[in-house]
């Protein structure tokens, strides 16, 4: 396009009208800045475009429960960020009562599983 439009201005500067040659190269100018102001606005989508899929990628991970660690003698534990719940389970003789109410993991925000048989794997 820009070979084109160099063409053009040469002619018109050959046929010696002036008028019409400045409003042809201030249309070029035009026409160059609104080209690069596209692909700024074009890199400025494609990055937001990126950020939104990794948020929503996001999102969704942490939207598939997980099943949480749970072992005898130790408090339940996210599988995840493998955080323990001891805060949320009280510890009587050794065992630990499940804090089976917790929905999500207090600290990454996980969706927690407690029971395989509920899950229909068992």
């Amino acid at each position: 396009m820009k070979t084109e439009l160099s063409e053009l201005i040469g002619r018109l500067r050959d046929s010696e009208n002036c008028d019409v040659l400045d409003d042809v190269d201030e249309a070029a100018n035009e026409l160059e800045r609104l080209d690069k102001e596209n692909e700024v606005l074009q890199s400025q989508l494609s990055e937001s475009h990126r950020r939104e899929k990794v948020a929503v990628e996001h999102i969704e991970k942490f939207q598939v429960p997980m099943y949480v660690i749970q072992e005898n003698w130790n408090p339940s534990e996210c599988p995840r960020c493998h955080h323990n719940f001891c805060d949320y389970e009280e510890c009587n003789d050794g065992y630990y009562t499940r804090a089976e109410s917790l929905e999500r993991c207090p600290y990454c925000g996980q969706k927690l599983s407690w029971n395989l048989a509920q899950e229909g794997t068992l």
